[in-house]
């Protein structure tokens, strides 16, 4: 029983060190690499494989860990929202903003135009550069039907009166009803960033 007792002691200990590495890896790769050898001997393996897992593989496992998804590896992870009004000719960084983040490992991207136009600037360069059909894509043009959706969101009495005017408003409402829709589509992490 002692024995027993002690590796599991033994093994909790290693987990601990293997967490604290992995919190290391996300935050200062230059404190991992001092502490790699300090690892290896108190973890009995190389601490290298915590460097070479993305942002997204970190996020995905410490979901799985903390019983946020299931252990299927092609569910969806890690969904990102921005709310965009592009200059006339200024399509092409957000291609190359889309194409970037779908090859760091985002899962799904919700881009919220707030162009209430009929052709807002980068829609068409998205279809052009075959996002059209791609369902990790979701565009949403700012619209009368989008804003009543929006006043679901728990954020509306705080931000819905400021909507027409403000685009922080319109911010703050985009990631709540992105959010929803990322949850909808097996996501467990939400990020906001700007284009």
């Amino acid at each position: 029983a002692d024995e027993a007792a002690r590796r599991e002691a033994a093994q909790r200990k290693a987990a601990r060190g293997a967490r604290r590495e992995e919190h290391l890896a996300f935050w200062s790769g230059e404190a991992l690499r001092h502490s790699r050898a300090r690892s290896e001997r108190r973890l009995g393996h190389s601490a290298l494989s915590f460097e070479r897992r993305s942002a997204t593989e970190r996020l995905h496992a410490r979901a799985q860990r903390q019983g946020q998804m299931s252990q299927d590896a092609g569910a969806p992870r890690v969904a990102l929202v921005t709310t965009l009004l592009l200059p006339a000719g200024g399509a092409e960084p957000l291609v190359s903003f889309v194409r970037w983040h779908l090859h760091i490992g985002f899962a799904k991207i919700y881009l919220y135009f707030d162009d209430a136009g009929d052709d807002p600037v980068g829609w068409a360069a998205l279809d052009a550069a075959g996002f059209a059909a791609d369902n990790r894509v979701s565009r949403i043009r700012r619209s009368a039907a989008v804003l009543e959706a929006q006043k679901t969101c728990l954020c509306w009495d705080k931000f819905g009166p400021f909507a027409s005017t403000e685009v922080q408003a319109r911010q703050a409402l985009n990631a709540e009803h992105a959010g929803a829709a990322a949850r909808d589509d097996g996501c467990v992490w939400l990020a906001h960033l700007d284009v």
